[in-house]
């Protein structure tokens, strides 16, 4: 019993630094201009807010709640999409897309960020993630080719 309650705390102990110590943002992009432009943030606190673009000078605000499971979902997807556009020599590999896609992790004061208009598997399944848990007036496309 005590292996459990150990395992239960170093787990729930986990999760909470992950969701606590860093923020992230991921926003898509249209080609030009910012309306259309749709950023989804985890908060340091683990809220999860989308800011919309409506035009230049309209933007709103919803603060969507996800499970705490779905959170660390995306922030691991959001992790990926960094590394593999960090570690990539080649992009051409990756299909292009007029949108773009910016990853930006938010850690001790300090911003990485990363933008693409190519797009990688995990920066796929990172789009499908959101759209899947999502309320569908929320989803997001990429567009065409």
């Amino acid at each position: 019993m005590k292996i459990i309650i150990s395992i239960f705390w170093f787990l729930f102990f986990s999760a909470t630094c992950f969701a606590s110590s860093e923020s992230i943002s991921i926003t898509l992009k249209p080609t030009v201009g910012l309306t259309g432009t749709t950023s989804f943030n985890i908060h340091q606190d683990g809220q999860f807010t989308i800011l919309r673009y409506a035009s230049p000078t309209e933007i709103t605000e919803k603060a969507i709640d996800l499970a705490p499971t779905i959170i660390i979902e995306i922030k691991t997807l959001a992790h990926k999409v960094f590394k593999e556009v960090m570690a990539t020599e080649d992009y051409a590999v990756w299909p292009e897309h007029k949108a773009t896609i910016s990853v930006a992790i938010t850690k001790d004061r300090v911003t990485k960020s990363i933008s693409s208009r190519r797009f990688s598997g995990s920066s796929l399944k990172l789009i499908d993630l959101l759209n899947n848990n999502l309320p569908k007036s929320e989803n997001v496309s990429i567009g065409p080719k």
